[in-house]
């Protein structure tokens, strides 16, 4: 690897150093599989997105489809 100043690799051994020490285990996080696109996140973890022509919602254990009655498609962008 080659650097170009001795700032660069102090950044570079710094950042290492970081990564190096610091551990994540998985039982930390909580992962689930959403059957759509994930468009936008709430400080409670609840998820909005798009699935095929429907918008979605999924939070705690509950996922729900959304549709805007008349539309041919729906999607959520976001939530607060």
């Amino acid at each position: 690897m080659f650097f170009n100043s001795k700032k660069q690799l102090l950044t570079v051994s710094l950042f290492g150093s970081l990564l190096a020490t610091q551990q994540v285990y998985a039982d930390d996080y909580v992962f689930t599989l959403l059957d759509g696109i994930p468009r936008g996140i709430n400080n409670n973890g609840t998820v909005v997105g798009n699935q095929n022509s429907h918008g979605f919602v999924f939070g705690g254990n509950n996922y729900t489809l959304l549709d805007v009655p008349g539309s041919s498609y729906t999607m959520a962008w976001g939530i607060t």
